[in-house]
């Protein structure tokens, strides 16, 4: 239902979608305003393009375990040898969890936020000039995945770059990072108070 409402927003021009019109009986309801937007605007781009919204949230969920996959191998690769970078990728992904958040809960956020908390810190620990919109980009869409293990991740993200060579580099992609996400993160914490 919050695609189809996602994706109806896009369609009607309003961007970045607040209110999912067809909620409460008709009236609205601000759930854009406090679900983090990123997985929502890669289902929603798929279903607008012309998919089937069933089809695109399976092509989402198929999309987040691609690039988690390729996430946590580019990291571990960064420290180990192909093997067990690629045992570690698939662990990653076979693990209890994720099966849960697919076919238990639909968790689409969380999904994508274990899909790119590998792939954002192996561009962290990569990090040049030349990657630098690349990976403020990655990080961005990190923030953005999932309310509350986005916050963790800020947390995470810190931890990570005060072990990595290029301190200041990176500390200015967070800082890029929280303004992109900044027409989700500051209605979300300034409006807190208006929902009861």
């Amino acid at each position: 239902a919050r695609v189809s409402e996602f994706t109806y927003n896009l369609q009607e021009g309003q961007l970045p979608p607040r209110i999912a019109p067809h909620f409460s009986y008709g009236l609205g309801y601000p759930v854009f305003n406090y679900y983090a937007p990123f997985s929502y605007l890669v289902v929603s781009g798929l279903d607008y393009i012309g998919l089937d919204t069933i089809a695109a949230l399976e092509i989402g969920y198929l999309l987040a375990l691609l690039v988690g996959f390729v996430g946590m191998y580019l990291l571990l690769r960064s420290y180990f040898s192909f093997y067990a970078a690629l045992a570690g990728a698939v662990a990653y992904l076979s693990s209890p969890y994720v099966a849960v958040d697919i076919f238990v809960r639909g968790n689409l956020g969380e999904m994508w936020i274990f899909a790119l908390l590998p792939l954002a810190l192996y561009f962290l620990k990569t990090n040049t000039k030349s990657r630098f919109i690349f990976t403020a980009l990655t990080t961005a869409a990190l923030f953005s995945s999932h309310n509350i293990l986005s916050l963790v991740s800020i947390g995470l993200v810190i931890l990570f770059i005060l072990f990595n060579k290029t301190k200041l580099l990176n500390f200015a992609v967070i800082g890029i990072a929280l303004l992109l996400d900044a027409y989700f993160l500051v209605p979300a914490i300034a409006e807190l108070g208006q929902v009861h």
